[in-house]
């Protein structure tokens, strides 16, 4: 898998990146953290650089509602995430999100 893209993120309190996504909304947020850019990665579900699940609509190439625990991401689906898989509305997609660094 070869899929990456150039996001942004916050290293909360539990030394985990959040609000992985557009520099803009976090921006939004203001939540008072540096906000970093990050290299994200689309990886095999059962490959240990997997830090992150998201969601993929049916039909768009880049991931959503990223997340650092299950328990995080899987609250934003009312019926679960595994029902909007069922239901052919996406997909669940681990990622590898690791801080950008120059060089």
């Amino acid at each position: 898998m070869a899929e990456s893209w150039s996001m942004h993120a916050v290293r909360l309190g539990d030394g985990l990146l959040h609000y992985v996504g557009d520099r803009r909304m976090i921006e939004v947020c203001d939540l008072g953290e540096i906000i970093l850019p990050v290299n994200v990665e689309l990886v095999a579900d059962d490959d240990p650089s997997a830090t992150h699940w998201a969601w993929i609509d049916t039909g768009e190439s880049d991931p959503c509602m990223i997340y650092p625990a299950w328990a995080l991401f899987s609250v934003c689906f009312p019926y679960g995430p595994k029902a909007e898989v069922e239901s052919g509305k996406g997909r669940i997609v681990r990622l590898a999100v690791t801080e950008a660094h120059d060089g």
